[in-house]
């Protein structure tokens, strides 16, 4: 049985229309694309969401979830939630009734993937949306980053001999999550040309 809930611009949501405009939203569809779908104006469903959210109607660009970002980019929603904690991606926190729900708005998910500081964070390959795939595939072509047992590998050092190259500054990595070390493909061939020198 539908049941009224509350009225914006006019006219009442009923709550199974207002938690499918809700399901929408936070599976990353625009507000424009909801209010097409669920036959409101575009305020209206700002304004719905804003008092289910409990955030301030603005005129901010498209958000995506936590969860959305996740799946975008082929990784866990820790994976995610941990980039957000050390505040490499910006991200805003929204009350629901039962949950808090992190959204990510397009500047600053495309500002995250455009800071070379955190390639080694991510692979393009994996990303699930072809065309941001395309996008960061190109942003990022011929740079690739490895780990530290491919590198030993490269090398013929043990992982240790790496890990003390890694840490006396010979070999420049970066963190990936808090434990693995990620090196850039090219500094390792460089490392290699040099030695056959």
């Amino acid at each position: 049985m539908n049941v009224k809930v509350s009225t914006f611009m006019g006219k009442t949501w009923l709550r199974q229309r207002e938690f499918q405009a809700i399901q929408l939203l936070e599976t990353n569809h625009s507000y424009d694309h909801v209010a097409t779908v669920m036959g409101r104006t575009v305020m209206g469903v700002r304004m719905m969401a804003s008092r289910k959210w409990h955030a301030p109607l603005t005129k901010a660009g498209p958000t995506r979830t936590a969860r959305g970002v996740a799946r975008l980019m082929g990784v866990s929603d820790h994976v995610i939630g941990r980039w957000i904690r050390k505040g490499w991606l910006k991200a805003s926190l929204f009350a629901l009734p039962h949950a808090k729900v992190w959204r990510v708005e397009e500047d600053a998910l495309n500002a995250f993937l455009e800071n070379e500081d955190y390639w080694h964070l991510w692979e393009p390959e994996r990303m699930t949306d072809e065309g941001f795939r395309a996008w960061c595939e190109e942003m990022r072509t011929g740079i690739r980053f490895i780990n530290i047992i491919e590198v030993a590998g490269l090398l013929g050092y043990s992982r240790g001999s790496i890990n003390r190259l890694i840490h006396s500054g010979h070999i420049k990595a970066r963190k990936r999550g808090d434990r693995e070390w990620m090196i850039r493909l090219s500094e390792v061939k460089s490392m290699l040309i040099s030695g056959r020198e």
